[in-house]
């Protein structure tokens, strides 16, 4: 983002969940069925006993770009304006390997971050926090179950649910708030100063998204 009032620009990080920031657990299930000689004491025969292998094999596609904490459409006019839409939203392809559908259990999401963002009241995480079966579709290509995923990330209570330009600028809640550090009647209360606080919060914190299927 970049204030108005300097030429400078104050650049909020983008966040990137690279290769270290996925992970996927699955759990193999086995069911075994039937015996003719339910109900004996006698000793089963193998041939009696059927093994059903409903293995599911859950594959996590790593995300499809950086998170960008900026308005989802750019701000070129007011105090705080930005140069590029902002990107809120991660992608990420689920992939199961079963033999049919049903055998799909739900796969629960976490979220977590190392840093401060979140805590801070800047940003919040997605919440979708599971998936079921009716999601997943079978695609003929690859002969797995797959889905896309859109997380979406929001704004935190810090900007009072919004983003920081809507925050700042004309009707914003923050819009009185004085401009420059040189403007500050409290230490640390102008949009050049709370601006400085957020990027450094945004640039301190990577995010790790967990899957795991039950």
């Amino acid at each position: 983002m970049k204030k108005k009032f300097n030429k400078k620009l104050l650049a909020v990080g983008a966040m990137v969940l690279g290769l270290a920031t996925i992970t996927g657990t699955a759990l193999a299930t086995y069911v075994i069925t039937g015996g003719t000689k339910e109900g004996s004491t006698d000793a089963i025969n193998p041939t009696d006993v059927s093994v059903v292998n409903k293995v599911v094999n859950l594959e996590v596609g790593l995300p499809d770009s950086t998170l960008l904490f900026q308005p989802l459409t750019a701000v070129n006019s007011g105090r705080l304006q930005t140069e590029e839409d902002g990107d809120l939203t991660v992608t990420v392809k689920l992939s199961v390997t079963a033999s049919n559908v049903d055998y799909i259990n739900d796969v629960a999401i976490a979220y977590s971050a190392t840093g401060t963002a979140v805590d801070d009241g800047y940003v919040t995480y997605p919440t979708k926090t599971n998936v079921t079966k009716t999601e997943f579709k079978l695609n003929e290509g690859t002969k797995k179950y797959e889905v896309d995923l859109n997380l979406d990330f929001g704004w935190g209570t810090k900007f009072g649910g919004n983003d920081p330009c809507t925050y700042f600028n004309e009707n914003g809640a923050g819009s009185n708030i004085p401009l420059t550090t040189g403007e500050e009647t409290v230490p640390g209360q102008s949009v050049e100063s709370i601006m400085n606080a957020f990027t450094d919060s945004i640039n301190g914190t990577a995010f790790t998204i967990t899957f795991t299927m039950a």
